[in-house]
């Protein structure tokens, strides 16, 4: 991997009184599967907003492949950055169905664009679903149907929030393993938002705990359990035995 996809340094942001993130640094490499943990209330999905370019933050830079897309001289829309993201609801359109939802945001030429819409509806098992709307589907349709509408356009960064938060923990399982498989097989990177800790040490290869506002810790998930950790994350993790995805994580 080696190369970054991701590198956020000196990200702050206040709302009024409150000061949510405080110098921030983080590194993604390109290809990889990673993981941005902690409580609810430490940041993360703001930190995630602002590497999208749904949020500014109030102090440092935001580069996605060497390119600087946030910064004291550079501020890049989030539809010119590349960047796919999975909401927390989802956000898809009530009125398309899957089918559209993936011509919406697909590109090329006419022909180019119904192949590349075709293989994703099948990778995503929605084929025979593809003239339904949101409402029509099921949960783990929708859930699949969000993935595809991210992956589709060849995003240089996926940005996954509590994507399962929603579900049962049978099916959000087997997405799991569905998400990280495609994420696998289209070459993205990806970075998870997740308060669920046993769903994101068994999905990533890196992780890093932010606690308030700030990250206490990054390396390997292992590293989040062993004795040198920061109190605050082992006692998070205390107590994790049995990952959502079968990928045993221990000291």
């Amino acid at each position: 991997m080696g190369d970054l996809a991701l590198r956020l340094s000196g990200i702050s942001k206040r709302y009024a009184r409150r000061q949510v993130l405080d110098d921030v640094g983080l590194s993604i490499d390109r290809g990889s599967f990673s993981g941005l943990l902690g409580p609810s209330g430490s940041g993360k999905t703001t930190l995630l907003r602002i590497a999208a370019g749904l949020e500014d933050p109030d102090a440092g830079t935001v580069t996605l492949d060497g390119q600087v897309v946030w910064g004291p001289a550079s501020s890049i829309p989030p539809e010119r950055r590349g960047v796919g993201m999975v909401f927390q609801d989802l956000a898809l359109w009530p009125h398309m169905t899957a089918r559209q939802h993936l011509e919406f945001v697909t590109g090329g030429r006419t022909s180019e664009r119904r192949r590349n819409v075709e293989e994703w509806l099948e990778r995503v098992r929605l084929l025979d679903r593809a003239e339904a709307r949101p409402g029509e589907l099921s949960g783990g349709e929708r859930q699949r149907l969000a993935i595809a509408r991210a992956l589709a356009p060849a995003p240089r960064l996926l940005l996954l929030d509590e994507p399962f938060k929603s579900l049962d923990e049978p099916l959000a399982t087997v997405l799991a393993r569905e998400v990280r498989e495609l994420v696998r097989r289209a070459g993205a990177t990806a970075l998870l938002v997740s308060h669920a800790r046993a769903e994101a040490l068994a999905l990533c290869e890196r992780v890093a705990f932010l606690h308030g506002g700030r990250v206490l810790l990054e390396g390997s998930p292992g590293s989040m359990l062993e004795d040198t950790a920061p109190e605050a994350v082992r006692s998070f993790y205390r107590g994790l035995t049995a990952p959502i995805v079968g990928r045993e994580v221990s000291k």
